[in-house]
């Protein structure tokens, strides 16, 4: 697949124009979908090696196409599952859910670039059917995951305001049932769950956040189903009060995304329709960073990590 370059087609109303865009490519194999998080300009991503145990690291995007792994860590847990990783300020949070479908998560500080700092892991006590989502709003952490037990998009909330995570509550939604892995995103004191419906189609469900870190609270507000067909589970990232969806199509196996606004009523509306012509062979992980950059991370026909960017 190396040295073949991606082509974003727009296909919105809105704009007619087709942006340039680059197609990074590592040598780092993964069975799984892996995830990404943005910050300053940096880019990190984390993925389950051939054995299933984790790594985590800092990457280059080098002018040549080359995804360049300048700093790691691993870990000897394992997965098969999609992760979660999410960056705000100092925080990054990543979380997945193990062989037996326990959710985990690992808690850094980021010092500089290439300079994280472990600072603790726990298990939320939960088990999931699929994956884990997280999002980090303020000092609130949130791991999105389905639970095994009744196949609802449940949320837990962690307090990251101390020196290690703190588990505050765990939220059901009963509006969000599910036999896929969700994907959440946080704007202001909005939550956002992207999750795939009993018609197996994409639909965007949104929540108030209410309370403290203490006690916080989710009040549904909306869903927005779609009639966008997928392929595997979806993924979101926010910026600002932007929020971009993504996922891989099921019928053209094409990844396809589309922006929505949160708007001041906490209602959605929905914008740009993008689409990436390459055929992953996993689901795909996004960022955004605040230029609004997309990074778009997935497992390549080779088993290999690949970002797209533009």
């Amino acid at each position: 697949m190396r040295g073949i370059s991606l082509i974003l087609t727009v296909l919105s109303t809105f704009t007619g124009a087709a942006f340039a865009a680059m197609t990074y490519e590592s040598n780092e194999e993964s069975p799984g979908t892996p995830a990404v998080a943005v910050c300053d300009g940096d880019v990190y991503i984390a993925w389950a090696r051939p054995d299933l145990t984790l790594k985590f690291g800092l990457f280059e995007l080098k002018g040549s196409g080359d995804l360049w792994l300048d700093e790691s860590e691993s870990l000897s847990d394992r997965t098969a599952n999609a992760l979660g990783l999410s960056i705000s300020d100092d925080k990054l949070l990543m979380a997945w859910a193990d062989s037996d479908g326990d959710v985990d998560l690992v808690y850094y500080k980021i010092k500089s670039a290439g300079d994280f700092k472990f600072v603790d892991k726990k298990g939320v006590g939960k088990k999931s059917s699929g994956g884990a989502s997280v999002a980090i709003g303020g000092t609130r952490g949130y791991i999105g995951y389905v639970d095994q037990k009744d196949s609802r998009v449940t949320v837990a909330v962690y307090d990251l305001g101390k020196s290690r995570p703190k588990r505050k509550n765990i939220i059901e939604l009963p509006e969000c049932e599910t036999n896929y892995p969700c994907s959440i995103g946080v704007v202001d004191n909005v939550l956002v769950v992207a999750w795939v419906n009993e018609k197996g189609k994409l639909s965007l469900t949104t929540y108030e956040i209410k309370g403290s870190v203490k006690d916080t609270k989710l009040t549904y507000v909306k869903e927005y189903p779609t009639e966008d067909r997928l392929a595997a589970q979806p993924a979101l990232a926010v910026i600002g009060d932007e929020v971009l969806a993504a996922y891989v199509d099921r019928d053209d196996q094409y990844i396809h995304m589309r922006y929505y606004t949160v708007e001041s009523d906490m209602s959605l509306s929905e914008g740009t329709e993008l689409r990436i012509s390459e055929r992953p062979s996993t689901s795909v992980a996004l960022a955004l960073d605040a230029k609004e950059s997309i990074y778009a991370v997935y497992i390549d026909e080779d088993g290999e990590i690949a970002l797209h960017k533009r």
